[in-house]
């Protein structure tokens, strides 16, 4: 979100699920990996986060990525 915060929607309870906080940058893109275990977070600061879907861990970071356009 433009706060700098992730929330996952709980589509079996239709209502709001997790919610982290990934940095003070707003949230650009977001997308899950195929096993759906990592989500991977673009910022408007150009910072790249890996963090554990389950739990908002961070599992890896870059900055300096530029404005993320999409991701292949």
């Amino acid at each position: 979100g433009a706060d700098g915060s992730v929330r996952l929607w709980d589509m079996a309870r239709n209502r709001s699920g997790r919610a982290f906080s990934v940095g003070k940058a707003a949230v650009k893109r977001l997308e899950f990996s195929p096993d759906n275990r990592e989500l991977l977070v673009a910022a408007a600061d150009g910072a790249l986060k890996l963090l554990g879907a389950k739990d908002g861990k961070s599992m890896g970071e870059m900055s300096g990525a530029g404005e993320v356009a999409d991701f292949a």
